[in-house]
């Protein structure tokens, strides 16, 4: 999970929301589109909570940090909406009846401890290179709670952060290299996407390959 700093709302949303009565669930497709975008390049092309790279045109969910259904006056505020991916749902609805729920499709209607909104978040959670995810030891923020939650210890995306980690494995940089990557790790593209679980790969650097080296 990577900390994803909240812009102001679209021009389309703060509009839609001057007409009495509106709510998220009538909200007109331009309206929606133009949220989806303002998400999408605010967090860099990934998705919310897995870190996996989204593009506008897959099927993606916004997502409420506080449930919709739970927190009515929540509805419209920006600032409770991400973008989270399809957590499979294409990939079931296509036969794959066996693929791992999760993300937004896994939360549903629970409450999580924090949300990526919170800069906590990059400090709470540690990978390992076959690329399972687990609570930092001594962070007792209900983490578990979350990947439980959002499925996020499931076989696909621990597969994907493992092929991303791959990536680094075998390269051996000297300090000032490995300084530079990760400062591109952490700069959106020219497009403003960051790589796919480019938290994952920071992590691995930093605790396996820079750690190596004393």
């Amino acid at each position: 999970m990577k900390y994803i700093m909240k812009n102001t709302e679209p021009v389309e949303l703060i509009e839609y929301k001057k007409t009495p009565g509106v709510c998220f669930g009538n909200m007109h497709k331009e309206v929606k589109d133009a949220v989806k975008i303002a998400l999408i390049e605010e967090q860099g092309y990934l998705c919310c909570y897995c870190g996996k790279r989204i593009e506008i045109t897959d099927h993606l969910k916004i997502e409420h940090i506080l449930p919709q259904g739970k927190f009515d006056y929540a509805q419209l505020l920006y600032s409770n909406m991400l973008l989270s991916c399809d957590g499979g749902e294409k990939a079931r609805e296509g036969g794959n009846r066996q693929f791992p729920v999760h993300c937004d499709s896994k939360k549903k209607e629970n409450i999580l401890a924090f949300s990526p909104t919170n800069s906590c978040c990059d400090n709470c959670f540690i990978y390992s290179e076959d690329g399972s995810i687990d609570a930092f030891p001594g962070k007792n923020l209900g983490v578990k709670e979350i990947i439980d939650t959002l499925g996020l210890d499931n076989p696909v995306l621990r597969s994907l952060r493992k092929a991303a980690i791959d990536a680094y494995n075998c390269l051996e940089l000297t300090s000032e290299e490995w300084e530079s990557e990760l400062q591109q790790l952490n700069t959106k593209n020219s497009d403003g996407k960051y790589s796919s679980f480019c938290n994952v790969v920071e992590y691995y650097v930093k605790n396996y390959k820079m750690r190596a080296e004393f």
